[in-house]
């Protein structure tokens, strides 16, 4: 009896061992769900990526930590529920709903304030564009509307792991919450 007990045991070690790996393997909405948490836990990787985003706006340190702070905010309120995931061999698509800051609507709302009312945004007469950035930071911060987006994020499996592919600038827009609709 003992004998065959440790042959049941064995056999299911055998089969875990062989099966295990694939059974523990992370799947395609899983890895898009740690992404989207990246986001939400402001992840030191998703923290470089947005730096160099900021680079591309920002005109000087004062306006690149005010943007930096925004984005943060933006990030951590992310919101997301994953709808679907396909896998079709090596490649997979997961597609999301994520609800964000409407920065868009907050950003054309400021711009327009700006072009309406320029004698606010002056110094000495003319204009400063510090200002008008700095107000636009502000309108930014300040929202509390939200708009929701659908995202695909694509992934390819690289040595039996998924990987997500580079997110496209639609993507990024959208979890910005800058994509224009």
């Amino acid at each position: 009896m003992k004998k065959k007990y440790l042959l049941v045991i064995s056999m299911l070690i055998m089969i875990l061992g062989t099966f295990g790996c694939e059974l523990m393997q992370i799947t395609p909405k899983k890895k898009v769900e740690l992404l989207l948490s990246d986001y939400q836990n402001n992840n030191d990787m998703i923290i470089s990526e947005l730096n160099d985003y900021i680079k591309t706006i920002a005109t000087d340190d004062s306006t690149f930590e005010e943007y930096k702070k925004v984005y943060l905010r933006q990030y951590q309120d992310l919101k997301y529920e994953i709808k679907d995931e396909t896998i079709d061999g090596d490649h997979a698509k997961v597609t999301a709903q994520i609800d964000v800051y409407d920065y868009y609507k907050a950003d054309t709302e400021a711009k327009t304030f700006i072009t309406n009312n320029p004698n606010e945004f002056t110094n000495n007469g003319v204009y400063d564009s510090k200002k008008g950035i700095l107000y636009r930071i502000e309108s930014l911060s300040k929202t509390n509307d939200r708009v929701t987006y659908t995202i695909t994020i694509n992934l390819t499996k690289v040595n039996n792991e998924w990987t997500i592919d580079n997110l496209t600038e639609e993507d990024l827009e959208k979890i910005h919450g800058t994509f224009i609709h």
